[in-house]
């Protein structure tokens, strides 16, 4: 049986590095017998029918990754009701930016202790919820003068992580229901 699944890359095509051609994973992807392979954007949004388990789904995908394109990079991967109700459950105001209201994909839990610790931290007008492996943030000068980026906030919370802005995650959630 097939299932949907939507795969966020970290780290794809950003500042030069781990270059990725979205039409070249797809025309890959589809040769390893994934099915209904969409891209959206150069940043590493693939959205896939797989007749695989979501983990055998994410090891194959990753192992492909590596194989055909010698990038090694962390994916995170949701079914299109998994991602719904997570954007459902973003606690910012929906009349806000879209494009400056982010959720951040981790791939643990973070520590409580460091959890607190960011929590000390004035961050001026951005804010932050924490709800288990997904961070919502509002940046309300955007990502390009933000405090709170991926990178600040993995290393305040030691782990890895993605953001995609709400204009993405709607895009995404659409195209998954095409």
């Amino acid at each position: 049986m097939l299932k949907t699944y939507i795969i966020f890359l970290r780290g794809v095509n950003v500042s030069g590095k781990n270059l990725l051609k979205m039409a070249d994973l797809q025309k890959a992807l589809s040769d390893a017998g994934f099915e209904h392979v969409k891209t959206y954007i150069q940043s590493g949004n693939i959205l896939l029918d797989s007749t695989y388990s979501k983990t055998e789904t994410a090891n194959r995908f990753a192992q492909l990754l590596e194989e055909k394109f010698q990038i090694k990079a962390p994916l995170f991967i949701y079914t299109p009701e998994e991602l719904k109700k997570l954007n459902d459950e973003n606690p910012f105001k929906k009349d806000l930016e879209p494009n400056k209201v982010f959720l951040a994909f981790l791939d643990a839990k973070p520590l409580d202790e460091l959890t607190k610790k960011l929590d000390a931290i004035n961050h001026g007008d951005e804010q932050y919820v924490l709800n288990d492996k997904v961070l919502y943030f509002y940046l309300p000068e955007g990502m390009g003068k933000a405090k709170l980026t991926v990178n600040y906030l993995e290393k305040k919370l030691a782990v890895l992580g993605t953001a995609r802005n709400l204009n993405t995650i709607e895009k995404i959630l659409s195209l998954s229901a095409d």
